[in-house]
């Protein structure tokens, strides 16, 4: 059988509470005695497919995943807890709870407790896309933080099982200001744009009328009218 990873959707906020089964007891894969998972967070554009390598604009859409997975493949199978990722909004994304067995080696039909489902084919759990657009408030330090947590976890390297497998991974990214310092300009973020492409910084003071004179001085904008001869060597009449 092709081994496969299990993908659960990411839902709203709130709170899930995992579910520890003793029925799942047991050494998996027969044999094994190392625990541990391992945790990754991939960050890319707002097209889903680009890896945000580099900086990210101060209101860029970005979209996570995340994959969590036993630490090699000879370790024990683990499961149940939960996994969530943090936005650097502060809001949880709950992935899975109870996450489900992961990496085992059979489906133990005479394990103590009870049959156990621990099919090989599921090799890791992965989130679906978890989207972000960046605000200047989520910024700490030049910085945007998402953290991805796993909690509660259960390790099945024997019969009792170990509990309190957990893990954190980070995922930062700097950000770039499209804020030029300049009171006359106007500070313009296009989410769906990378890093400093996305930032454009048009006139402040500009009436769109072409009988007038733009002008700004230190935020305050004065728009003065042409006179008669101006106008002429603009295509008016002067009358």
């Amino acid at each position: 059988m092709r081994a496969k990873s299990l993908a659960i959707a990411a839902v709203g906020a709130g709170v899930l509470l995992a579910i520890v089964r003793p029925g799942i007891a047991h050494n998996d894969p027969a044999g094994c005695s190392a625990t541990g998972v391992a945790m990754t967070v991939s960050l890319y554009r707002a097209d889903g497919r680009t890896g945000l390598i580099g900086e990210a604009s101060e209101c860029e859409r970005m979209i996570y995943r995340v994959r969590l997975a036993k630490a090699m493949p000879t370790a024990c199978a683990f499961s149940s807890g939960t996994l969530t990722l943090t936005t650097p909004d502060g809001v949880a994304h709950p992935i899975a709870s109870p996450v489900p067995c992961v990496g085992g080696g059979t489906a133990d039909a005479d394990a103590k407790g009870g049959p156990v489902k621990c099919p090989p084919d599921v090799t890791a759990v992965e989130s679906e896309p978890v989207v972000y657009t960046a605000r200047p408030s989520d910024v700490r330090d030049g910085r945007l933080r998402a953290v991805a947590r796993y909690d509660g976890g259960v390790a099945h390297d024997s019969e009792i099982n170990t509990p309190g497998l957990s893990a954190a991974t980070d995922r930062t990214v700097s950000v770039t200001s499209c804020d030029d310092a300049d009171p006359c300009t106007l500070d313009r973020c296009d989410p769906l744009l990378p890093a400093i492409a996305a930032c454009s910084n048009p006139p402040a003071c500009d009436d769109d009328d072409p009988t007038t004179v733009d002008t700004c001085s230190a935020g305050r904008c004065t728009f003065t009218p042409i006179g008669s001869s101006d106008r002429l060597t603009c295509g008016g009449s002067g009358r």
